[in-house]
């Protein structure tokens, strides 16, 4: 079973324990947003084609006092009224409840975040470790009219006695059937990676060398709704040592991807980036 994600670079086991934001982050809650209760988990069960959705998000506590939480940025792109509704999904594409800021100390559970926002309007909302183990998943985002809103999520990590890290995993379509993104193993560096998809299929997951020749792969099955997050190096050895590009090979549309690039050190320091579509067949 694949450990998630950056828990994968991090070599390390959920456990609970208490857990607070970190001082210096006092992000007030928007009042144009409200969470989606919990209860409302089966209110929503299909991922729609015109879905947004953003990759990776993380909310909880590892032993030691590791913590991981999201904030996200919600903007309206458009001259009208628009409103959107967004979703949180477990890595089997079940609703996931995620603790929210919502102005209450401790945070309330829900599954979801919704609002209407004014002409070119927007705000933030975060999600708090309440002293949970770390829940892992992604989140799809639809608006009204189609497209009219975009989320960006920061993903957030601090070490025990460590600054606070953190990087942004923009909001990406399902619209995908193949995906490129580079790699670095060398250096110090690991790599991996998030992949989702709307459509059940198996993605073919390649390693390319920086001449763009195929050193390895694996065949990768996905269930509708289905999110896994891998260490790229553990099911692509031929990647130890090395850097290049890794290509997602689907069947169908619906793939959306973010990966993840971090220095080996312990200390939670990582970068993301969005992988590209590719264009034309390999």
């Amino acid at each position: 079973m694949h450990r998630p994600l950056i828990l994968s670079l991090l070599l390390a086991v959920p456990f609970a324990m208490s857990a607070q934001i970190p001082s210096g982050v006092d992000l007030q809650p928007a009042t144009n947003m409200r969470p989606i209760p919990a209860d409302r988990a089966a209110s929503k069960r299909i991922i729609l084609p015109g879905d947004g959705v953003v990759a990776q998000i993380a909310n909880g506590e590892l032993e030691g006092g590791q913590i991981f939480f999201t904030i996200f940025e919600v903007m309206s792109l458009v001259g009208v009224e628009a409103s959107f509704e967004m979703r949180f999904w477990d890595p089997d594409g079940n609703a996931m409840s995620l603790p929210l800021a919502d102005g209450a100390e401790k945070g309330v559970g829900a599954v979801g975040l919704q609002g209407t926002f004014e002409p070119r309007g927007g705000g933030a909302q975060l999600t708090i470790p309440t002293g949970a183990p770390v829940q892992v998943g992604y989140a799809t985002v639809e608006s009204t009219p189609p497209d009219s809103v975009a989320v960006t999520a920061i993903f957030n990590n601090q070490v025990p006695g460590e600054r606070l890290f953190q990087a942004s995993i923009p909001q990406d379509s399902f619209l995908h059937d193949r995906l490129t993104m580079p790699y670095i193993n060398n250096a110090g560096f690991v790599t991996s990676f998030a992949l989702v998809a709307l459509i059940a299929q198996t993605v073919e997951v390649v390693a390319r060398d920086a001449a763009g020749t195929a050193v390895c792969s694996f065949m990768q099955p996905m269930n509708t709704g289905q999110h896994v997050a891998i260490l790229a190096a553990t099911e692509l050895p031929c990647m130890v040592g090395n850097a290049g590009f890794l290509d997602f090979i689907g069947q169908d549309i619906g793939l959306s991807a973010v990966g993840f690039t971090a220095a080996d050190e312990g200390l939670g320091a990582f970068t993301t980036f969005t992988p590209w579509g590719i264009l034309s067949s390999p």
